[in-house]
């Protein structure tokens, strides 16, 4: 039976030496997961917390959760497909990223057996070997059908700007009133609207694209943490470590770290990247 980031071999997660991810004996699995996620629930209900925000999930659920801290509790033995994804930075979906927090939906019968086929594919050619940018491309772009819970093409008109001039406002500490005045909106009808629409509010969204800035940063640069903050628009580097630590589960020097397993100065670090299928993660 494999636990999805229990961080054993073999499982998916992110570790250093100081900071750990656990599983409890009672089966309830809490990690910090180095990639994106894609999980599709066949049986078992339960729930995924994320960065403090509870989603409860039931047999036909697909969620997609970004990099960060998860903790899995489930009330009976779940039936869970999961693939893990290196997150790749500056995508054609960067503009309007709609995978910058967590989405989880649940299908009709019909949509969900043909999604659990999709990702079923998707996780033969990643055992294979023949992964690559485009059927994960393909896989979030199919996803898109499920993204929105409205239909009304105006309300979506509306944050598909809005999602561009968060994205476009990342590298300073813009307010979102702001934001919501350059779409022709006040800041509560804005959030509204993105809560309608996507299940979050437009906080929700701003944050995730903030934290996928500093991920890209920390893992693709050696600035100093206090500029990773600058870059994703926390002019405070205290206030930008709180908030990634809150976010992430562990500091962004520890992120970092993390990513560097290849570096001799980080000789102790553990990381775990690979794809996780489990029957059962209880």
């Amino acid at each position: 039976m494999t636990r999805i980031g229990s961080l054993e071999p073999g499982t998916l997660g992110l570790s250093t030496t100081a900071f750990p991810a656990a599983t409890a004996p009672d089966g309830n699995a809490h990690f910090v997961a180095a990639q994106w996620v894609c999980a599709a629930l066949r049986s078992g209900r339960g729930s995924i917390t994320f960065a403090g925000t509870r989603y409860a999930v039931d047999a036909g659920t697909v969620a997609w959760m970004p990099p960060g801290e998860v903790r899995l509790a489930f009330d009976e033995t779940p039936d869970v497909l999961a693939v893990a994804f290196v997150e790749r930075f500056r995508s054609p979906l960067d503009a309007w990223r709609p995978f910058s927090a967590p989405v989880v939906r649940t299908l009709d019968d019909d949509a969900f057996r043909r999604w659990n086929r999709r990702l079923d594919a998707v996780a033969h050619r990643l055992d294979t070997g023949r992964l690559d940018d485009r059927d994960v491309a393909g896989l979030k772009r199919a996803f898109l059908e499920h993204f929105w819970l409205r239909s009304s093409p105006a309300g979506r008109a509306v944050l598909h700007r809005a999602f561009g001039e968060l994205y476009r406002s990342l590298d300073a500490p813009v307010r979102l009133e702001e934001i919501a005045a350059r779409v022709g909106y006040t800041r509560n009808h804005l959030s509204d609207l993105f809560r309608e629409f996507t299940g979050h509010p437009m906080s929700a969204w701003s944050l995730g694209l903030r934290m996928t800035r500093a991920r890209e940063r920390l893992v693709t640069t050696d600035v100093p943490i206090a500029d990773v903050g600058l870059a994703a628009g926390y002019d405070d580097a205290a206030y930008f470590a709180r908030a990634f630590r809150r976010y992430h589960g562990v500091p962004p020097h520890a992120w970092r770290i993390a990513h560097r397993p290849a570096d001799p100065r980080y000789a102790a670090v553990t990381e775990r990247k690979e794809y996780a299928r489990a029957r059962g993660v209880a």
